[in-house]
C-alpha cells in the first residue's frame, strides 16, 4: 500500500537505505511532522494490532491492517500508515533474528524500542486505535502499556468494524 504522506523522492530511498530500526523510526517522523504541516490542528491516530505475532500470516495481517486504516480515514480522522515500512522493517526483523544465539520463537524487542517508541515519544501521534485480538500480540501489548503511560488516548475498534 502506497500511501499520499510518504514521498517518493524522500521517502522511498531513505527508506531502503536504512539499516536498524532507529533509522527506520527516523523517516517515520519525518512523514508524521510533514503531515502535522498539512494538518496542524488534527489528532493523529495510529492502527495497532497483530503483525509478527497472534494467528494468521503475517500477510493476512497486514491487509487487515490496510483495510483498518481505511475505515479510520472514511470516519475522517488522519491515520498514521505505518504500512510502507512492513518490507524494511522485515528485512531488519530477519537479520536479527539471524544473529548467533537466536532462538526462533524469541521476540525482537528492538522493534519497538528502536521503532516504536521513539514514534510514540515524538508527540506526534495523539491517539491508538486497536483491532480486536490486539491482547494476543506482544507488540500491541507494548504499544498499549506505553500509550497508557505517554497518556495517548486509547481506543478499541467496535468487534464488527470490518462488517460495515
Amino acid at each position: 500500500m502506497n500511501d499520499l504522506y510518504y514521498s517518493k523522492r524522500r521517502h522511498t530511498p531513505w527508506l531502503e537505505k536504512c539499516t536498524t530500526f532507529g533509522e527506520l523510526s527516523e523517516v517515520v517522523i519525518d512523514v508524521l511532522q510533514h503531515m502535522h504541516q498539512l494538518f496542524p490542528e488534527e489528532t493523529f491516530y495510529q492502527v495497532c494490532g497483530p503483525i509478527t505475532t497472534g494467528p494468521g500470516t503475517i500477510r493476512e495481517k497486514l491487509l487487515l491492517f490496510e483495510r483498518a486504516i481505511t475505515y479510520q480515514r472514511r470516519l475522517g480522522r488522519i491515520v498514521f500508515n505505518q504500512l510502507p515500512t512492513e518490507k524494511k522493517l522485515a528485512v531488519l526483523w530477519g537479520q536479527w533474528k539471524e544473529k548467533a544465539g537466536r532462538n526462533p520463537d524469541d521476540y525482537c524487542f528492538e522493534l519497538l524500542e528502536e521503532f516504536y517508541y521513539p514514534v510514540l515519544t515524538s508527540g506526534l501521534i495523539q491517539r491508538l486505535c486497536f483491532l480486536p485480538n490486539w491482547q494476543m500480540s506482544i507488540g500491541a501489548r507494548w504499544e498499549w502499556r506505553w500509550g497508557s503511560i505517554l497518556g495517548l488516548r486509547i481506543e478499541e475498534f467496535p468487534p464488527d468494524w470490518d462488517k460495515v
